[in-house]
């Protein structure tokens, strides 16, 4: 399986996510920086991933989104990091919206992970959750053809 992890991370909390989703699928993981709008649709699966501020995605993972034509029948997964409180939602559910807009088809619903203030840390627990969250949508997927990577001895940064 083709699978890409693309995400912006201003602390390096999203980043911490992205990278922990994209050993268990076995995905390349970037920096939305080094992505051309082209790049999405050549992916079998498409996770995207941004820190939540205002209630939104970051403003490079919307022009990303903003100059992509289509992503027709793109299977696609998201999630962002986030603190409890919010008046204004959260990133995911907002990506995964423009995403279907474009065709891409969500193979779970969007997720989020906590992180204790504006600039982190992530919460305890919540890369072992990434992990679970990963691994559970490729088995909900029935994609057998996804590496699964064995994370007993990987430790965060």
């Amino acid at each position: 399986m083709n699978a890409v992890v693309i995400y912006d991370s201003r602390y390096g909390n999203t980043e911490m996510i992205a990278r922990v989703i994209g050993m268990v699928l076995g995905a390349t993981v970037c920096h939305v920086d080094l992505v051309q709008p082209n790049d999405l649709s050549g992916s079998d699966l498409l996770v995207l991933g941004s820190p939540t501020h205002g209630g939104f995605h970051s403003e490079k993972i919307e022009a990303l989104l903003k100059d992509t034509d289509t992503l027709d029948g793109c299977k696609t997964m998201v999630f962002d990091t986030r603190t409890k409180r919010t008046l204004f939602g959260y990133a995911a559910p907002k990506m995964a919206k423009k995403l279907s807009r474009k065709g891409a088809v969500l193979v779970v619903p969007p997720e989020g992970f906590y992180v204790m203030g504006v600039e982190g840390p992530l919460n305890e627990g919540e890369m072992e959750r990434a992990e679970i969250w990963a691994r559970q949508s490729v088995s909900m997927n029935g994609d057998h053809a996804v590496q699964i990577k064995d994370l007993l001895e990987w430790k965060s940064p």
